[in-house]
């Protein structure tokens, strides 16, 4: 039983960091985006 939540608690943290670091990617991304769209104008 114990090692069922402790295998739960390792998932949800895997999935919290990738979803962390896709969002991390997403900013990066759109903040790219905007800089080169200033300097273009």
């Amino acid at each position: 039983m114990k090692t069922m939540l402790s295998l739960r608690n390792a998932l949800a943290l895997l999935f919290a960091a990738r979803f962390i670091e896709l969002q991390r990617a997403a900013r990066r991304d759109t903040l790219a985006r905007a800089a080169r769209e200033d300097g273009a104008r």
